[in-house]
């Protein structure tokens, strides 16, 4: 955390000084961006669950697994600026093992690669309302996005007692996901624009560990953490100072 904290704390001063030795205004409307970014992401499954009866499932039935490491790829355009339309396809690697289990179950393994294509709408808020973009602007993320995953056979063990009889096991699942989340974006240089996203992604799926007991009420869901560094297609927009 400590880590994560100092690289956040480093771009800003790195972006604020950028900023003040390009003299140049930042951003314009009808900005288009490639971004790649990189961050941890958590995942929240049944294959380490402690399924406990109650009346309230909330999170009964979740166990959460390593953090794992996630990578992004997206293509945004500006309508106007403070809106903007994201088309991002996300890889996201989970592994666990049986220290993350409410429960312990000898020699449990787990992993599991997952994909997601998405489509996201941006708002920002304040520059919106000026008709600019602000240095540090924040934004909010809405959208939804068809996500996949991969379970290699080796994370059912045999002897760990899990899965039992009544679990429903598959290597393989699609389904859909809902995308919400917040952002801050804050130029770099002319052409480059760093951002920092948090978003929560809950499925229509309770496959993603490749895991469903009988006891489960729940759906799998992921959490992403990403630092993305954006490339500008169209410098035109920016207006220099002499």
């Amino acid at each position: 955390m400590k880590k994560i904290c100092f690289l956040i704390f480093m771009l800003l001063v790195g972006a604020q000084s950028a900023i003040k030795a390009q003299f140049y205004i930042p951003y314009n409307a009808n900005e288009a961006y490639f971004s790649l970014g990189i961050g941890p992401g958590y995942l929240y499954g049944d294959a380490a669950a402690q399924n406990v009866s109650s009346t309230d499932h909330t999170l009964t039935d979740f166990a959460p697994v390593n953090i794992g490491l996630s990578i992004s790829l997206d293509y945004t355009k500006y309508w106007t600026p403070g809106l903007s339309y994201d088309i991002s396809l996300l890889y996201s690697h989970f592994k666990g093992n049986e220290n993350q289990s409410h429960l312990s179950y000898r020699g449990y393994a787990f992993e599991s690669h997952l994909g997601e294509l998405s489509a996201k709408i941006q708002f920002g808020p304040l520059s919106f309302i000026e008709k600019e973009s602000m240095l540090l602007d924040p934004y909010f993320i809405l959208g939804a996005g068809i996500v996949g995953a991969y379970v290699p056979s080796w994370s059912f063990a045999k002897d760990t007692n899990r899965p039992d009889g009544t679990d429903h096991l598959k290597h393989s699942i699609l389904g859909l996901s809902m995308i919400g989340g917040v952002g801050l974006k804050f130029p770099i240089s002319p052409s480059l624009t760093g951002r920092l996203e948090l978003t929560l992604h809950p499925t229509t799926t309770d496959y993603l560990d490749g895991f469903h007991p009988k006891s489960s009420k729940n759906n799998d869901f992921f959490v992403v953490g990403l630092v993305k560094i954006s490339y500008q297609l169209f410098k035109y927009q920016n207006e220099r100072y002499d």
